[in-house]
């Protein structure tokens, strides 16, 4: 009898050898594919790649254009850049007007701090004499008239100082602009008999507002002719 051949049978790979192995071996594969990507991210980095010669051309060409414009405009010889700075000027000379509405002064005018610089007073008579025939005792009045100079618009006050002293009250003056405005009072003096040879008087000006100022001082003096000394000539 013919004897049978035998055959090894050969075991089959398997399909999912790879999914296995992957599997089996997924840190050190993982870790590979990390590592090669990081290798291509170094080499991007060190070795950037080449413009292009056209892109280089193209570039250069306009670097030069703009070159050629900035030192035309900068040269003063050329009309062109002269009419571009001109235009340059007016325009901004507009958007300033336009801006501020009117065009700035040349000089910045200060208005001056309102201020009374001056203040004087007189007597219409310095010295008056009574003869005694009217009687005693004998009143007469002074007048005084002063003037206050300011050099702005605003309001003054001021008050009456005389001697001997009585009550005054303050007294305001409007000033519409720089200049001098006159102020005016009276004081009256006595003789009160007459063995009193004369008496004396006197008038000043205080400024309170805006500010602190004194005028001069004017005296006066009623002479009793009938005493002794005589003081008015």
């Amino acid at each position: 009898m013919a004897k049978k051949k035998t055959t090894k049978k050969t075991p089959k790979k398997s399909k999912n050898f790879l999914l296995s192995f992957l599997l089996k071996h997924r840190k050190p594969v993982s870790l590979a594919i990390l590592t090669i990507i990081f290798l291509v991210l170094a080499i991007g980095a060190l070795f950037p790649p080449k413009l292009d010669s056209t892109d280089t051309k193209i570039k250069r060409n306009g670097t030069s254009k703009l070159e050629s414009k900035t030192s035309n405009s900068s040269n003063p010889n050329n009309p062109t850049a002269t009419k571009s700075s001109d235009d340059t000027k007016s325009t901004s000379s507009s958007v300033q007007n336009s801006s501020s509405g009117t065009s700035a002064p040349t000089q910045s005018t200060i208005s001056p701090v309102f201020t009374v610089t001056n203040a004087t007073i007189s007597a219409d008579s310095a010295c008056y004499a009574t003869d005694g025939s009217s009687g005693y005792p004998f009143y007469h009045t002074f007048k005084f008239n002063g003037s206050i100079t300011a050099n702005a618009a605003g309001v003054v006050t001021y008050k009456w100082q005389p001697n001997p002293p009585s009550l005054q009250l303050n007294h305001s003056l409007n000033f519409t602009g720089p200049g001098t405005l006159p102020v005016s009072t009276t004081l009256q003096l006595s003789i009160p008999n007459w063995q009193t040879d004369y008496t004396y008087g006197s008038m000043q000006l205080k400024i309170f507002t805006p500010n602190s100022k004194l005028s001069n001082t004017a005296s006066v003096t009623l002479d009793n002719n009938p005493g002794n000394i005589h003081p008015c000539p």
